[in-house]
């Protein structure tokens, strides 16, 4: 049996630890080598994006550690993490070998061209290249960070110094006391990020948020003549993302780590605040401006996401839950969407609207507004678009959707639902699309830039 080279070092790391270092590596090269490749490169990159949302979800490490696992059996049984490991590794080496037998050389010369060259794909191969390049950009970074400011020995030796003066190293408690003072309330604040942003951030000597970023962007922009460039958005692009107290997610990698700690009592001022995001990680909070109402602006924030969040896969959102259906019903996807699978194992109607009716409230107009309970599922027992559906029935909204006239319950709606109608009811949807992102537009005509000095922040690697 051929040995999983490299398997211990995957199950001894962290799950964040897992997570971070499946984002970190790109798509694989596995279609250089047989035809199965393209693929097993699909289903990487829809592991990877899965990956990522686990990790936006906020769970905890023990389910992480679990789907983890599981992504790592089931990419290790294709050939995903290493093609000389899993089902079809026989096959992979033979295709392989066949490639060079027109080369003159032995069986034994080919079998180790062939180890070597398939030891280097897959999921554990490009972790090895990712890192290397990882390392050389790196040393790149600090290497034009010393050139652009040349020192003699004597100023080194003398910055050094100045330096090591100011490194604390928390091996005692002796050691650990030298920081109370400047953290007299006790608590702390947790900026991670990767090393170049981390050296952008000590060259500008301030921590900025991506609204800062865009305005400055547009104002190069405007004054190189040229076009604007792209600025992420993120989820928290009105802010600026701590840890408070404890530290659930540590951004970087395996082999680099570097943030930034604060006390609330240094950085926060009048004009900002703490608040909690609509999709926190554990220990998380954000920095905004105080004019923004936080409970408001993330709770908006929350119904939107119930309303469409799309993602790999059915996401239990509104939109999801109607498409993924209507694609179910087309043979489209393998076996069965949320809204089928709720009313297979609800058999009750009266049941099924008594339950439904627990998560929504009525507003204005007729408008849907979802219980945020919704949104902390562990399992989506409950598919959103069922308790819209049942919305539209108790407001008789539905009545006027093409399509779906005369229908008396969920399951009724549901059993409609399919490549003609499915539009008819994402049309009708428009209308809470409509009414919350203009909720969420008021809030976010008040973000502002956010730029704290880090003169009074620490940092930490």
């Amino acid at each position: 049996m051929e040995q999983d080279v490299g398997a211990e070092n995957f199950v001894t790391k962290s799950p964040q630890e897992l997570a971070a270092q499946v984002l970190s590596v790109g798509a694989i090269f596995l279609a250089t080598s047989h035809p199965e490749g393209e693929q097993l490169d699909k289903l990487y990159r829809e592991k990877r994006e899965y990956v990522e949302r686990l990790l936006e979800s906020g769970i905890s490490d023990q389910q992480l550690a679990e789907q983890l696992g599981r992504l790592y059996e089931e990419g290790r049984n294709l050939g995903i993490y290493s093609p000389l490991v899993g089902e079809k590794s026989e096959e992979f080496l033979q295709r392989a070998k066949e490639a060079y037998a027109s080369w003159g050389l032995n069986e034994e010369e080919i079998e180790k061209i062939v180890r070597e060259m398939l030891s280097k794909e897959g999921f554990l191969g490009e972790l090895r290249r990712w890192r290397k390049d990882h390392e050389t950009g790196i040393r790149k970074l600090f290497e034009n960070f010393i050139s652009q400011r040349p020192l003699s020995p004597e100023e080194e030796s003398a910055r050094i110094e100045q330096l090591q003066a100011r490194v604390i190293y928390l091996n005692s408690s002796e050691a650990q006391n030298t920081l109370a003072p400047f953290f007299p309330d006790g608590n702390f604040l947790y900026h991670g990020t990767n090393v170049e942003q981390a050296i952008q951030i000590l060259e500008s000597g301030r921590i900025v948020n991506a609204k800062t970023l865009i305005e400055l962007e547009e104002k190069r922009a405007q004054q190189e003549g040229r076009e604007k460039g792209i600025v992420k958005r993120n989820s928290g692009w009105e802010g600026i993302s701590w840890s408070f107290n404890q530290i659930g997610a540590l951004p970087g990698d395996r082999y680099h780590l570097v943030g930034f700690l604060a006390s609330p009592q240094e950085i926060l001022t009048q004009e900002t605040q703490l608040a909690i995001p609509s999709r926190p990680a554990p220990y998380e909070l954000i920095m905004i401006n105080s004019g923004i109402d936080a409970s408001r602006f993330y709770s908006l924030q929350t119904q939107l996401e119930l309303l469409i969040q799309i993602g790999l896969g059915e996401t239990n959102s509104v939109v999801a839950n109607i498409v993924y259906l209507s694609l179910a019903k087309e043979g489209r996807i393998n076996g069965e969407s949320l809204l089928q699978n709720f009313i297979r194992e609800h058999q009750d109607d009266e049941e099924i609207t008594e339950l439904l009716r627990r998560y929504y409230l009525i507003k204005d107009d007729n408008i849907v507004e979802l219980s945020p309970d919704l949104f902390q599922q562990a399992k989506d027992e409950i598919p959103v678009g069922a308790v819209w559906l049942q919305a539209l029935l108790d407001t008789g909204r539905i009545q006027n959707v093409p399509g779906f006239e005369g229908v008396k319950n969920v399951r009724e709606a549901i059993e409609r639902i399919d490549e003609k109608t499915y539009g008819a009811l994402l049309k009708e949807f428009q209308k809470e699309r409509g009414y919350v992102e203009g909720l969420i537009k008021e809030e976010e005509e008040k973000v502002t830039s956010l730029c704290p000095c880090i003169g009074s922040i620490f940092s930490s690697s």
